[in-house]
């Protein structure tokens, strides 16, 4: 177990708005002692966090899942705040194993402690984390072939995919037998089911696949609504609903493009994003393997080197540089506050970066760009203080 103290920010922000002002108030606030770093025993492949409690479950590449929770956090060093009031989690982490056979991938019930896993097993395991990853359910051979993707969509049925391209539901209230439990199966897809999402009212289910197109599903209805045209740039990776009212649908290619669906028109994309061209001596061809909503109008994603990025959907624009792992970041997601993003990577760290100014901005593409830029310069400085000082020196060489 390891932690690194992040830097002082400046003591004068600039004299800007006082939306501006606020983003630099709200980072000085607390104490900071981000990233914390914690050793994993083995080489992780997926992490998934608990939307009700300071839990994250990490799955390795053996079959072990292992629950770790942060009970300790970081007070506020400002006098107006509350001092119980919790901030950033500590390195105080206490973790419980459970080894299964051949679990990758995770996801949990948006409230309750239980947690649904599958992988090379073609088996779906229930376990809650309350009796020490004690399996509730198993529903055996779920899948004709290994599993690449589950989402437990709502509180009684989760969705799984397989490397075959095939999505089934299961209802988790039913009996043991797999086919009783089976809510709905689809065949439509062609390559691997990568990831899953859905809007709030759990009616539409959202499924990428590497054959470059994106299902969309009636819930409710258990209806196959449609298939997206291929897409050219690359496998689909991952799938996000994000937007004001939930009015987009962004997805992330192999090629390092995002996909922006209109709602009501999944079936062609209205825009595609080439994200990495913005950054230094980025690579056109950077996996966009993992994406996660930190707001309506922020997403984080990661690429082969281990960088964790922040970017604003419209207007498009790289915001600033979360964090990153020695190699390559292997998943991430955000914990239950949703100002705290957890990420584990090929180093066997698992890491917390706090992410609290980006939940709480707003920007907008209605603003102007003057304001969008000072906006974006005021989330660079909180986390790059270089980067704020060598903006002051430009702004006072300017004047």
């Amino acid at each position: 177990m390891s932690a690194s103290d992040s830097s002082e920010f400046e003591e004068n922000a600039p004299d800007w708005d006082k939306e501006e002002k606020g983003v630099i108030e709200r980072k000085k606030e607390c104490d900071h002692k981000l990233p914390l770093a914690f050793k994993l025993k083995r080489h992780p492949c997926h992490c998934v966090c608990l939307p009700t409690s300071p839990h994250v479950v990490v799955a390795d590449h053996k079959g072990v899942i292992s629950v770790l929770h942060y009970d300790s956090y970081v007070e506020s060093s400002s006098k107006s705040q509350d001092p119980n009031k919790s901030q950033l989690p500590q390195v105080s982490l206490k973790c419980v194993e459970k080894a299964h056979n051949s679990f990758f991938y995770l996801d949990s019930n948006a409230s309750s402690t239980q947690l649904v896993s599958g992988g090379d097993g073609r088996s779906i395991v229930l376990s809650d984390i309350e009796t020490g990853l004690k399996p509730v359910v198993r529903i055996s051979k779920a899948h004709g072939s290994s599993i690449s993707a589950v989402c437990w969509y709502n509180d009684s049925c989760v969705v799984t995919g397989d490397t075959r391209g095939r999505i089934k539901a299961f209802d988790v209230r039913m009996g043991n037998s797999g086919k009783r439990r089976r809510v709905f199966k689809f065949y439509e897809h062609e390559g691997e089911m990568t990831d899953f999402s859905g809007d709030s009212a759990r009616r539409l289910l959202f499924a990428s696949s590497t054959d470059s197109t994106m299902s969309t599903i009636d819930f409710r209805r258990t209806q196959y609504k449609m298939q997206s045209q291929p897409s050219s740039n690359g496998e689909m990776r991952s799938v996000l609903v994000m937007g004001e009212q939930e009015s987009k649908v962004v997805c992330g290619l192999s090629d390092g493009h995002v996909q922006i669906y209109q709602k009501g028109y999944y079936g062609v994309h209205t825009e595609s994003l080439p994200i990495f061209d913005q950054m230094p001596n980025g690579r056109a061809d950077l996996n966009l393997d993992k994406m996660r909503a930190i707001g309506d109008n922020v997403y984080a994603v990661s690429d082969d080197n281990g960088h964790i990025f922040a970017y604003s959907l419209f207007p498009n624009r790289r915001l600033t540089k979360v964090g990153c792992h020695r190699l390559a970041t292997e998943c991430f997601d955000l914990d239950y506050s949703g100002n705290v993003l957890i990420s584990c990577g090929a180093d066997k760290l698992l890491k917390f970066w706090d992410v609290s100014v980006l939940a709480a901005s707003e920007i907008l593409e209605q603003r102007s760009k003057q304001t969008t830029k000072q906006q974006i310069l005021a989330i660079r400085k909180c986390f790059d203080p270089a980067a704020a000082f060598f903006a002051d020196l430009h702004d006072s060489n300017g004047a």
